[in-house]
């Protein structure tokens, strides 16, 4: 929860990005395809719509309607990509999106937390020996005065607790740089990662977390999808309007008004259908346009010590204490192994 938040509030503005897209640019994206996509959108509006009208209206009729709509597909992409700009933080949930995508994807979750902290995991792997030797040292001299059996598995306890302890604390404290007599500054070690740990995770959340394919699914199928679909109907039934100087007269004498409204209706449902499919052929460019890997990893370098360090420590606060019961209770069972094998007469 903490790095989504922070990933919503501190590093990505949806707004802010998605206003890099070019409407027109957009709309040239999807030019190849439009006449193909408004063809199936005319007839299927008109079968399913308005069928009677449909089934005797000319082909050539049905042909000049499919052009007028193509001719205008461009200019009303544009428009709706300009509609959504303004109004993409209350049409697309930006934090459902990443919520949903780490919750249905552990894995990606997991490699990316590995990958950040995958000097911060060594250092706990090593610092076993390096601080179970001194402890060791000072079991030790206990056990030269205490000859007790239960001393080793007590002291195993102690030796296994702090181990953890003590590394999980220098990899994550001091968060500020401390002096230590003007002459050494230390930090906590992932923290003095700050740079190296920030073009890592930009790197995984824009390519496996959050890339464009991802948030154009989710902008057509997130809680607030209806909202957007609804700006489409706008800008679709609009378009039909300005273009409907010969067409539109022809249904309103034929028929009526009310068939009028049917097709207009029909065009509108058959669109929202193949939107995805448009979206879906603007995902390079939208990808290379949105620039997240850059923008990430520029304001997570400029993240304050505090923020930056709840990254990764908010991950191991949810197992630190299991993490540190373990090691307390593996090295218990080291102190009585060596209990069997040293004090074989007190057990």
């Amino acid at each position: 929860e903490i790095s989504v938040d922070m990933m919503t509030a501190k590093l990505i503005k949806v707004d802010e990005i998605f206003s890099r897209l070019n409407p027109d640019r957009v709309s040239k994206e999807v030019a190849n395809i439009m006449p193909e996509v408004i063809h199936s959108v005319v007839n299927d509006a008109g079968q399913r719509h308005c069928p009677k009208l449909w089934e005797y209206l000319p082909k050539s009729v049905r042909l000049q309607i499919e052009e007028q709509v193509v001719e205008a597909s461009g200019e009303l992409m544009s428009n709706f990509m300009r509609d959504l700009q303004k109004n993409i933080i209350d049409v697309f949930d930006f934090k459902h999106c990443v919520v949903e995508r780490m919750v249905n994807n552990k894995p990606i979750l997991n490699e990316m937390f590995l990958t950040c902290g995958a000097e911060e995991f060594e250092f706990i792997r090593n610092s076993g020996f390096y601080l179970g030797f001194m402890f060791g040292l000072l079991q030790m001299l206990v056990w030269m005065f205490v000859k007790q059996w239960w001393i080793l598995p007590l002291c195993g306890v102690f030796v296994g607790y702090f181990t953890n302890v003590v590394a999980l604390k220098v990899i994550f404290l001091p968060v500020e740089p401390k002096s230590i007599g003007g002459l050494v500054k230390v930090q906590g070690l992932f923290l003095t990662r700050q740079k190296e740990v920030s073009a890592l995770y930009a790197k995984m959340v824009a390519a496996k977390v959050i890339p464009a394919e991802v948030l154009m699914q989710s902008l057509v199928a997130g809680p607030s999808a209806e909202k957007m679909y609804q700006l489409v109907d706008k800008h679709v039934a609009n378009s039909m309007e300005e273009q409907a100087a010969f067409y539109k007269p022809m249904f309103l004498l034929s028929i009526g008004a009310e068939t009028w409204v049917d097709f207009r209706t029909g065009i509108c449902t058959e669109f929202r259908q193949r939107l995805p499919l448009l979206l879906e052929r603007i995902t390079k460019y939208t990808q290379e346009t949105l620039q997240l890997e850059d923008t990430i990893r520029d304001r997570m370098e400029k993240l304050s010590a505090p923020e930056f360090e709840r990254l990764l420590h908010a991950v191991f606060e949810q197992d630190e204490v299991k993490l540190i019961l373990v090691g307390a209770i593996l090295g218990a069972l080291v102190g009585f192994a060596q209990a069997v094998v040293q004090t074989p007469t007190q057990l």
